[in-house]
């Protein structure tokens, strides 16, 4: 069987291929609605709360969170109907700011802000969050998670975060009130939420929309009252084919279903070998592994994965620490946001050996890191296949990082 992926040919024999596992996109494109009337009826029948517009009134000061640089959601296919909504309701122009809600992330340059907002970038006033300048300090959740937050939440009568809803190894899947939560907090606040992940599988974490990080994320947003959100689901091409709008859980919950119907695919039985290539978005975020995540989620235990993808990059200067290291030094790590990341990448290490088909890598680099390394996809399924037995099967999954194979 021969597919061609984005780093070459990869042939697998007949007598080992389980499947090729890709998420379930709608088929029949001429059905799909205008991404515009797809917004514009969640923005008009919200889950479980008022119309944007009845929250709107004259004198109060809104606030809309957007995503950075970093996600493929087209901004002006959303925002255009919520700012309708507020002026309709009485917000002036001028009492309307955006945020830029990227956590730790790089700001945004000017280009950047220019190409996802448009006419937006000038007429209104755009913020950029520092996860280490400009908080401020509101206590301790419940749980233990100290709450540092952007003054700017403060400053607005109205916050409504927009964004979208995928997988995810931290929240189980972005949106809803991780573009608060994590979008617009202090560095300690998002080391803590991302450390809730680490002591898990992604099996217990990508995809599931109710796991812990994911309801802390939602117990902060109500202590700091995240107002609507307006969320989208993205097909394989980056299209608008669902947009939930409303309360900041119960929308995005509607959300996830939709996106649960159309990313968990079953694939049977564990192959010990999972071969396995980025989402088209993955291009958005350079150096992130969360195709790996999604292979991890496949293979059997003691399996091998071939991560083919031309994003990936190694810091050269450090090795992944053991899972069983990283978690005994838990909290004692004074960045538990790099900690968490680390403590990802190590579940898929014991559960596998990861061969990185990526000719960017040097052998050196990935053996210093814990990872083999291919030049081609193909080399790095010839590899796996001398390191199991004969019969094994081989899955192939395409859009690593979007899928969740069951």
């Amino acid at each position: 069987m021969d597919f061609t992926l984005d780093l070459g040919v990869l042939s697998i024999p007949e007598k080992n291929f389980k499947g090729f596992f890709t998420p379930c996109w709608p088929q029949n494109e001429e059905m799909l609605e205008e991404e515009e009337t797809i917004v514009r009826e969640a923005v008009d029948y919200p889950f479980a709360s008022k119309h944007l517009r009845e929250m709107a009134s004259e004198g109060r000061r809104a606030l809309i969170l957007i995503e950075d640089q970093t996600r493929p959601t087209r901004l002006m296919a959303i925002l255009p109907p919520l700012i309708e909504e507020l002026l309709w309701g009485g917000i002036e122009e001028e009492d309307i700011r955006i945020a830029v809600a990227s956590g730790a992330h790089r700001p945004m340059s000017i280009n950047e802000r220019s190409e996802r907002l448009g006419p937006y970038a000038r007429s209104f006033e755009v913020l950029d969050h520092h996860p280490d300048e400009g908080l401020v300090y509101s206590g301790i959740s419940p749980r233990g998670t100290p709450l540092f937050f952007d003054s700017a939440l403060f400053e607005a009568d109205l916050i409504v975060a927009v964004g979208r809803i995928a997988p995810h190894r931290v929240m189980g899947y972005s949106g809803g009130t991780g573009s608060l939560t994590t979008g617009m907090s202090g560095r300690s606040t998002i080391g803590e939420l991302h450390w809730l992940s680490a002591s898990l599988p992604a099996a217990q974490i990508l995809g599931v929309a109710t796991n812990p990080a994911r309801q802390e994320s939602d117990s902060i947003a109500e202590l700091l009252r995240l107002d609507y959100v307006l969320n989208v689901i993205l097909d394989g091409k980056n299209r608008i084919i669902a947009a939930f709008a409303g309360d900041p859980v119960e929308a995005h919950r509607a959300g996830c279903l939709q996106s649960e119907a159309i990313t968990h695919v079953p694939i049977g039985e564990h192959p010990a070998i999972v071969v396995c290539q980025p989402s088209k978005d993955q291009r958005f975020l350079p150096g992130s592994l969360n195709s790996l995540y999604s292979a991890e989620r496949a293979v059997a235990e003691g399996g091998v994965i071939v991560l083919v993808d031309p994003y990936i990059r190694l810091d050269a200067r450090a090795a992944f620490p053991s899972l069983e290291r990283i978690l005994e030094r838990g909290g004692g790590y004074a960045d538990k946001l790099q900690a968490s990341h680390l403590a990802h990448v190590a579940w898929a290490m014991k559960r596998s050996r990861i061969i990185l088909a990526c000719p960017q890598i040097t052998p050196e680099l990935a053996e210093k890191q814990g990872f083999l390394t291919a030049q081609t996809p193909q080399a790095g399924l010839d590899l796996a296949l001398s390191m199991v037995e004969s019969e094994a099967e081989v899955a192939l999954l395409d859009e690593g990082g979007t899928i969740v194979p069951l």
